[in-house]
């Protein structure tokens, strides 16, 4: 009898066993990469990221939040109050010889996603390398972050960084950089208001890289396109 159980239960194992390497398990097969390469050595590159401009008033705001920042002695390049943007989420650094391949690839891989409005709140400053930034939240970018992520999810070289939606306010300057530590010290208890924001279009945005430039300048991003809504 024993062996009878025995036997039974093996046979239910294997069967299984059969039935995942089968169907995979229950885990959804991931689709192959497509033959972008993001994120090369080579110079004379482009970073490629999803982001919405400011309205007016909201450009202002941050422009007296800079004007604050300064005032504490923090040695920074600002981003022009008129280049002010959110950046929603970073999808890698293109070589610009295959510049136009990778943005038909985007277009593709995008046209269907729909804009609504979007509103959010700030949540501090950060840094993220020597950039000083305003921190976001909102449940509506996080959840965009997730949609764009899944269909983008055959460019397989492409940034996987976790959702970090943020407005870059400058750059530190050199000396300040290094001075890092003080430079957070500086903006910990900043005053910053717990006002709701919304925007209404959603843009891939590209910022050009020369030489051995490791970020790029927040001044100089370009709009390629707008989402349709």
């Amino acid at each position: 009898m024993k062996s009878l159980i025995f036997k039974g239960l093996i046979f239910i194992f294997l069967f299984s066993s059969l039935a995942l390497a089968t169907n995979g398990g229950s885990r959804r097969k991931p689709k192959p990469c497509d033959d972008t390469n993001l994120n090369p050595k080579e110079v004379n590159t482009t970073d490629l990221f999803v982001g919405a401009l400011l309205p007016q008033n909201v450009r202002e705001y941050y422009a007296n939040l800079q004007n604050q920042i300064k005032e504490r002695g923090i040695n920074m390049t600002n981003t022009l109050p008129n280049k002010l943007h959110v950046t929603i989420k970073f999808i890698g650094r293109v070589n610009n010889e295959e510049k136009e391949k990778t943005l038909n690839l985007i277009k593709e891989y995008l046209k269907d996603v729909k804009i609504n409005q979007i509103t959010f709140r700030p949540d501090g400053l950060i840094f993220l390398g020597n950039l000083l930034a305003a921190r976001l939240q909102s449940d509506q970018l996080k959840a965009l972050w997730q949609l764009l992520d899944e269909k983008l999810e055959t460019m397989c070289t492409r940034d996987k960084r976790a959702y970090l939606a943020h407005i870059t306010l400058g750059v530190l300057n050199k000396g300040q950089e290094s001075n890092k530590k003080i430079s957070q010290e500086s903006v910990r208890d900043l005053h910053h208001d717990d006002i709701q924001l919304t925007i209404e279009n959603v843009d891939l945005l590209g910022n050009s890289l020369n030489g051995a430039q490791q970020y790029s300048a927040p001044n100089d991003y370009e709009m390629l396109f707008r989402f349709p809504q």
